[in-house]
């Protein structure tokens, strides 16, 4: 994910990109995807797009519903 976190053009779309396959994944329950983002290497607003993007995130060693499932958003 380094290449998320540099100027080159595209970056600004990663919010975008991560938020595509779970529309797709929605068909496909039994599918995991793991998105790994470092959190020392991306802002405070990159994580927070991805916690609100992602159903279920992992927090340290447990895995807990993400800010959308958290907040009751579909």
């Amino acid at each position: 994910m380094g290449w998320a976190n540099s100027e080159l053009p595209g970056c600004e779309l990663l919010s975008p990109y991560e938020s595509e396959p779970e529309e797709i994944l929605q068909d496909f329950p039994s599918v995991t995807v793991v998105c790994q983002y470092p959190p020392r290497e991306f802002s405070g607003e990159m994580i927070f797009d991805s916690v609100c993007i992602h159903p279920t995130i992992q927090w340290s060693s447990q895995p807990v519903a993400g800010l959308k499932e958290n907040l009751g958003i579909t």
